[in-house]
């Protein structure tokens, strides 16, 4: 299986036990090491952006980016502020 299969796989896989739980969620980007996606490292995105954005087409080979949950408060505002700054900090 390859990278960007089991990259869609988590994301689907991670998106329906948010659901299935009731824990509103986005997704947080980590692409620093990556030239193609470095602009997105700390950016928070929803679920059908992240599966855009790391589908097969938009993805170069070498690619090695995430895209990891992040619970969000009622106006989808992210709870955890020190961990979306310690990322965005990161920025080349």
């Amino acid at each position: 299986m390859n990278i960007n299969k089991m990259r869609s796989e988590k994301l689907f896989r991670e998106q329906d036990d948010a659901v299935r739980v009731g824990i509103k969620v986005k997704y947080i980007c980590m692409s620093n090491q990556c030239s193609h996606h470095e602009h997105l490292h700390g950016e928070i995105i929803e679920f059908e952006q992240a599966l855009e954005i790391f589908s097969i087409k938009n993805v170069p080979p070498g690619c090695r980016c995430a895209c990891t949950q992040i619970v969000v408060n009622d106006s989808g505002e992210p709870v955890s502020t020190n961990l979306v700054e310690k990322i965005k900090n990161q920025k080349k």
